[in-house]
C-alpha cells in the first residue's frame, strides 16, 4: 500500500463553515467518535486561533488509490488547486450528511477564504456502503446547486460540481481556476467551469483505470 503523507491547515470550529459548503443544521446530540481510519498530529506551537477558527499544521495520512487520486487531482490543476483547508472528520455528517460508520478513510479540503467555492472530497468507503456515501454526496451537491448562496461570479464553478464514484471510493470535485474573463457570457462561463472540473475527473479515471 503506498502511503502519502501531506500538510494541511485546519480548519476546526463547527460554527464557522463557508457559503460554498455549509448547510444550517443542528446535530440530534453528540456526535459519536467517527470510526475513521485517519491519524492526526497537531503541532500544537504553531497553532493560532482567529475569528473562531484554530490554524495549524496537521499531518494526515491516506494509504493505496485514495492516496494516488488526491495526489493526481492535486497534480493536474497545480497553482489552480485552490483547496488549503481541511475539513476535520466530524463535519463529514454534520455538514455532509455522511455516516461516519461508512467511512474507511478520507481527505477534504476546502479554501480558507470564503469567497473561493472550491471543494474537494475523496471517501473510501467500507464495505457495502459506497452507495450510501455517494447518496450523500449527490444530495450534498444538489443542495449547493438548487439552495446555497453563491457569489454571482461563482454560479458556473457551482453548476459544474461533479460526484463520482469508483466502485467503493467516491469523489466530490468543484475544483478549478479562476475564471479572468469578466465579460464571459453564461454560456462561456459554464464552459469554462465544466472544462476545469473535467480535468479531475479525466484525472481520477486515470487512477481507477489501473
Amino acid at each position: 500500500m503506498k502511503n502519502f503523507k501531506y500538510l494541511l491547515v485546519a480548519m476546526m470550529a463547527a460554527g464557522a463553515l463557508t457559503a460554498c459548503s455549509s448547510k444550517e443544521q443542528t446535530p440530534a446530540g453528540e456526535p459519536e467518535t467517527p470510526a475513521i481510519d485517519q491519524t492526526t498530529e497537531v503541532e500544537t506551537d504553531d497553532v493560532v486561533e482567529e475569528d473562531g477558527l484554530i490554524e495549524g499544521e496537521i499531518t494526515v495520512e491516506v494509504t493505496g488509490q485514495l492516496a494516488d487520486a488526491y495526489e493526481a487531482v492535486r497534480d493536474v490543476y497545480g497553482e489552480d488547486y485552490l483547496p488549503n483547508t481541511a475539513i476535520p472528520a466530524d463535519l463529514l455528517e454534520s455538514v455532509y450528511g455522511v455516516n461516519p460508520e461508512y467511512v474507511a478513510q478520507f481527505v477534504a479540503e476546502q479554501p480558507m477564504i470564503s469567497m473561493h467555492p472550491d471543494l474537494f472530497i475523496g471517501i473510501e468507503a467500507t464495505e457495502g456502503n459506497a452507495e450510501a456515501v455517494e447518496a450523500a454526496l449527490q444530495a450534498y451537491q444538489e443542495y449547493l446547486i438548487n439552495d446555497s448562496m453563491q457569489y454571482p461570479m461563482n454560479l458556473a464553478k457551482v453548476s459544474a460540481c461533479q460526484v463520482l464514484r469508483y466502485d467503493n471510493y467516491v469523489f466530490l470535485v468543484m475544483l478549478g481556476a479562476i475564471n479572468e474573463d469578466m465579460d464571459a457570457s453564461d454560456d462561456e462561463a459554464a464552459a469554462f467551469a465544466q472544462a476545469e472540473v473535467q480535468k479531475a475527473v479525466d484525472a481520477l479515471d486515470a487512477v481507477f483505470a489501473k
